[in-house]
């Protein structure tokens, strides 16, 4: 707060405003970077695969989302405002690509869901039947 401050005395408030916004923007990625990398370097003891396919949706979704990083004010700034195509600029690409990308990150929550499903329904199996095992030996 005092840096900023200080900051608006000596520099021009649009500047210091600006700068302030895509480095508190960028300090927040990190949380959502720092949990992808760990899922995707997570391995399950029991899978066979190093890379299943949800882990696949995360890293795809992953890197479509690195346009979302940097803010679209700045991608506004950086492209050119002319209509590329015949109906959208660059930017509106950019939104298409991060768009996209959190249909592959649902795809990768479905996928995962879908997975512990499974695992937990034949766990569920060999419960009942271990438990039935023990029923029938404390019944003899």
């Amino acid at each position: 707060f005092w840096v900023v401050t200080i900051l608006l005395y000596v520099f021009d408030f649009e500047d210091v405003l600006e700068s302030s916004f895509i480095i508190i923007y960028v300090i927040q990625q990190i949380p959502a970077f720092v949990l992808i990398v760990l899922i995707l370097s997570h391995r399950n003891p029991y899978q066979e695969k190093t890379m299943t396919t949800s882990k696949w949706y995360l890293l795809v979704g992953a890197l479509m989302w690195l346009p979302d990083e940097i803010p679209l004010t700045v991608w506004a700034e950086i492209l050119p405002e002319s209509c590329t195509f015949y109906f959208m600029s660059l930017v509106d690409v950019v939104h298409l690509i991060y768009s996209c990308s959190i249909l592959l990150f649902f795809m990768f929550l479905r996928a995962e869901y879908q997975q512990n499903l499974e695992e937990e329904y034949w766990k569920t199996v060999n419960d009942v039947q271990v438990g039935n095992t023990k029923f029938l030996m404390q019944m003899n």
